[in-house]
């Protein structure tokens, strides 16, 4: 009878552990697809603003686009100015054409020194810009999966310690309830034992 009552007890607590164990893996799971929604969430959010701030830079180099052409345009007319003007002093001696030529070239190389200055800020501008959006998206994305590994593990160690604080409680429990059991089995036994030895005795 002690046997079966210990089997029994075994096989109980081995049903226990392995429910418990199977709620904290579900339990657990339901977990990580909640954080893994909300951490999708907010990364649609950062990509949302991440494309605000890419079309805000395209706006800026757009205009910064437009500022160059209107400067080439600036350009194209001061050559057409000065082509007249050379044709209108054609006639006035050689000597103020070849000052006025020298004028103007001066004039076309700092215009084109100022073009191209305000173009190479312009392209590093953008690259900066670029680059650093590219790594703060890439910065943010390791954060969020280096979060969420540490979380995971976290609950899965805080579950697992759970699951043996109970595991350990309901063992304890069914031994005691087990020991009851045999306790009550044993003084039941002893009555029955005393009681046809009493009967024996009175035959006697």
């Amino acid at each position: 009878c002690a046997s079966k009552i210990s089997k029994f007890r075994d096989k109980l607590e081995e049903r226990k552990v392995v429910e418990q164990e199977q709620k904290a893996v579900d339990d657990l799971a339901k977990q990580h697809d909640k954080e893994r929604a909300e951490a999708m969430k907010e990364f649609e959010t950062y990509k949302v603003k991440a494309l605000k701030d890419y079309q805000a830079l395209q706006k800026t180099n757009e205009a910064q686009a437009k500022e160059l052409e209107q400067i080439k345009n600036e350009f194209r007319a001061r050559m057409d100015a000065f082509s007249e003007t050379v044709k209108k002093l054609e006639g006035a001696g050689g000597s103020q054409i070849e000052e006025l030529k020298k004028k103007h070239q001066k004039e076309i190389e700092d215009h084109v020194r100022d073009a191209n200055n305000r173009y190479n800020e312009m392209l590093k501008q953008r690259l900066d810009e670029e680059e650093a959006l590219r790594q703060e998206l890439e910065a943010k994305m390791e954060q969020m999966r280096k979060e969420m590994q540490q979380d995971a593990a976290s609950r899965v160690k805080a579950a697992r310690e759970e699951e043996r604080i109970k595991a350990a409680e309901e063992a304890k429990k069914v031994s005691e309830e087990t020991k009851q059991r045999m306790d009550d089995l044993r003084a039941s036994n002893e009555a029955r034992v005393k009681a046809l030895e009493d009967e024996l005795e009175e035959a006697r």
